[in-house]
């Protein structure tokens, strides 16, 4: 069977693109062919260079077909019609193939299959979790993608697999509509640890977003004033005031010399600095799932993490003490930060049980969850 899958974009970075990549492998595994169709053409190159086992895919892009307007970046809005325009046209001329949309988070369909990171219609009900600022933004958008899902719902029974118990409340909220738990596949650290022992460091992986909260990342430090701090992350148009607005604020509080900003640093150095730190502390409430954050335990850091969002409910099964520790302040986050770093023994049992932990979040059981569900729709499109 020919499986067309859609999304966006490829190669932004992160998990979403090897939730596509893992998706299409998989499908390929069982005889069926697979063609990529987005919005914007891939750089396979490039993609090849985070993911050097990528295979390319043959694809279908819709900017490529239309460089007038290629040569002028489209708006949000632009992308989500022609978005629209290519599920629309692929259901009306299925004739035997299968449609998995990978980018539900805005238009679940007509798909035969759905995945969502976080429905955007919900964020009027999770307003820690919406993409944007403006408040008229939040207040107008979410109702009229609720009601245009649900009429597209309606009209192609779509079959609906959420990263997260988190993102399954959400749809659920939003749409009405049950969905499948299948966590997002994430990359092992398969290299050995550097020799030597752990600093008393703290490290954060995430983007340089206002959403993210990195603000907080500088509130503990000024709270636990013995450890070193890193901040690393990809970058974004809004990157450059917020990363400026940190630097300042570090300087003005004297904590320069023990705080490290970096900003689309190589993969190498991030790996390498969470093998090196001793706690991985995430500032952002209300993540959907937290790739950063199992890659982080995989290297064997101690989590601390917003008590939010599927960080919590799903990987750390919303337990503090087992495999890492949930908090709801900064103050709390600089205590159980100065409990572990206090104590050397607590420190090494705690990062063992993490990693076990990160570890049960491979590429390899995603790939066989996402099968499950994706045999299952073959089925019922097939009789």
């Amino acid at each position: 069977m020919k499986v067309l899958l859609t999304t966006m974009a490829l190669g932004l970075g992160g998990g979403t693109d090897l939730v596509v990549l893992d998706a299409a492998r998989a499908i390929q595994s069982r005889g069926h062919t697979v063609e990529l169709h987005t919005v914007d053409p891939t750089d396979w190159g490039s993609l090849g260079r985070t993911f050097p086992e990528v295979a390319r895919l043959p694809e279908v892009a819709w900017l490529s077909r239309r460089e007038a307007q290629a040569r002028h970046p489209p708006s949000w809005l632009q992308r989500v019609r022609w978005y629209r325009r290519i599920l629309s046209r692929l259901w009306h001329e299925r004739r035997g193939c299968l449609i998995v949309n990978l980018n539900g988070d805005i238009l679940p369909a007509p798909a035969h299959l759905t995945c969502v990171y976080f429905p955007l219609a919900a964020s009027e009900k999770w307003p820690e979790a919406s993409p944007w600022r403006s408040s008229l933004s939040r207040r107008v958008i979410p109702p009229l993608l609720r009601l245009e899902n649900r009429r597209s719902l309606r009209q192609a029974h779509t079959r609906i697999v959420a990263i997260s118990t988190y993102t399954q409340e959400a749809v659920r909220a939003a749409w009405g509509v049950p969905s499948t738990v299948v966590h997002p596949p994430v990359q092992l650290f398969l290299p050995e640890p550097p020799p030597g022992t752990r600093a008393n460091a703290i490290v954060t992986v995430a983007s340089f977003r206002h959403r993210k909260r990195l603000d907080r990342v500088l509130e503990v430090a000024r709270l636990v004033p013995d450890a070193r701090f890193s901040l690393l992350g990809a970058s974004g148009p809004e990157s450059g005031p917020i990363l400026a607005d940190l630097q300042t604020t570090a300087a003005k509080e004297g904590f320069t010399a023990r705080m490290t900003f970096g900003l689309d640093a190589p993969r190498a150095e991030v790996e390498g600095q969470l093998w090196k730190s001793k706690i991985y502390l995430h500032p952002t409430p209300h993540e959907h799932f937290g790739i950063s954050l199992v890659e982080a335990m995989q290297a064997g850091c101690v989590p601390v993490i917003p008590r939010s969002g599927g960080q919590w409910t799903d990987i750390l099964e919303a337990k503090d003490g087992i495999w890492g520790y949930g908090y709801d302040t900064p103050e709390e986050a600089a205590t159980r930060i100065r409990s572990v770093l206090e104590d050397d023994s607590l420190q090494r049992r705690m990062s063992a049980r993490a990693q076990e932990r990160g570890l049960q979040f491979s590429r390899d059981r995603f790939r066989e969850r996402f099968l499950n569900v994706f045999e299952e729709v073959v089925s019922s499109a097939t009789h």
